[in-house]
């Protein structure tokens, strides 16, 4: 276990930099394959020594309450007025709150939109468009320019839909 201590270490000083600097908690997800690796080989070793039934639930037990931890703090389970200490915890959760009524929103006004003037932004479309005007970047393709504006730079940006 020597030999890949360092490995430790450097998640420790890369989260206080991170931490420090304001960066993600994701940021580190690059080393968790390695530690679990590391530790993989010392956890082995200790389930074979002593009560070996008792050292397996243990681990199951430890396993069991982090993935219960890591969903709340991580996935947003929590409905919004209760998600206060986990929003303190993980800001990044705090931005996924009402995602889905902002998507309803966006499908209810491409629904109310004339089929003209409706941009598909499915990847399949997006793909097909881009290779059907290979000269045109892939920001500027448009299905169709109905119901768009010029700007000064040439570039269409979509009109005000008609109440």
């Amino acid at each position: 276990m020597r030999d890949v201590r360092f490995l430790a270490w450097a998640w420790v000083v890369l989260a206080v930099v991170f931490m420090a600097s304001g960066g993600k908690p994701y940021y580190l997800a690059g080393l968790l394959p390695v530690l679990i690796g590391a530790g993989a080989v010392e956890v082995d070793g200790w389930l074979g020594h002593g009560r070996a039934r008792l050292r397996r639930g243990v681990l199951v037990a430890a396993v069991a309450g982090s993935a219960i931890i890591d969903l709340a703090i991580a996935v947003p389970v929590l409905p919004a007025d209760r998600a206060d200490p986990v929003i303190a915890m993980n800001a990044d959760i705090g931005e996924t709150i009402g995602w889905p009524e902002l998507a309803r929103t966006v499908a209810d006004v491409r629904q109310r939109l004339p089929r003209a003037g409706r941009v598909s932004s499915s990847p399949a479309t997006t793909a097909k468009r881009a290779r059907s005007t290979a000269t045109a970047p892939l920001w500027a393709c448009r299905a169709s320019t109905a119901g768009t504006t010029p700007t000064a730079t040439g570039d269409r940006r979509p009109t005000a839909a008609p109440r």
